[in-house]
């Protein structure tokens, strides 16, 4: 098991890199790359954790939830990095790497450290919308403390459509970004890759 203070440790290094936009073309032939490095407030659970969703949660801890760290870092610490490459027909790359980390209770009032790593990779092509952006995402989401080591995660890929009218840029919210409906047989997805994964769905809620 990994050790939550080296955790903590590799995340506050990401921290101290927060830099500044910074712009850099190779030449007037050549790509547009723009790195943008940004350290915001964490992010929200969409549900509590317990045994009756997450089935390896022992049913004595009741309901974990994320608690903020302080008034002025709530729901934990969160580092985004941003790379995107403009080619020179138009078509885009977005490299996204976003690193979350915060504390959490459970019903008992005892604590845990949680993390999540995100790291999306989109091929947008050239052109006016709509148009079909390709996606590969590599997600984990880790729950550590009073004697639980929970471990998520998984690396897929899928395409989706980007309605008329909505021009594409996954900001912090994910903005235009279409996530499979269903793991297995997705409706509103195609070409969904499942590389590998790990762990109970329902214990990310994230």
């Amino acid at each position: 098991m990994r050790d939550p203070k080296s955790i903590l440790t590799s995340i506050m290094l990401a921290v101290a890199l927060v830099l500044p936009m910074v712009v850099w073309a190779a030449d007037d032939n050549g790509p547009t790359i723009t790195f943008e490095t940004t350290h915001n407030a964490g992010a929200e659970w969409f549900f509590p954790l317990n045994h009756e969703q997450c089935s390896i949660i022992p049913e004595e801890f009741g309901d974990i939830n994320p608690i903020d760290r302080s008034p002025a870092d709530p729901l934990g610490d969160r580092v985004t990095q941003i790379t995107t490459k403009v080619r020179a027909d138009g078509s885009r790359q977005i490299n996204r790497i976003d690193v979350v980390s915060g504390i959490a209770q459970d019903s008992n009032g005892d604590r845990y450290l949680w993390t999540y790593e995100n790291h999306p990779i989109y091929d947008v092509p050239p052109g006016d919308d709509p148009v079909t952006v390709r996606v590969r995402m590599f997600d984990r989401f880790r729950l550590i403390g009073n004697g639980l080591n929970m471990d998520f995660g998984f690396d897929m890929s899928w395409k989706f459509r980007v309605p008329s009218g909505s021009a594409f840029d996954p900001d912090s919210e994910f903005t235009g970004v279409v996530f499979p409906d269903d793991p297995v047989n997705p409706t509103n997805v195609s070409n969904l890759k499942v590389f590998s994964s790990h762990g109970i769905p329902g214990c990310d809620p994230l």
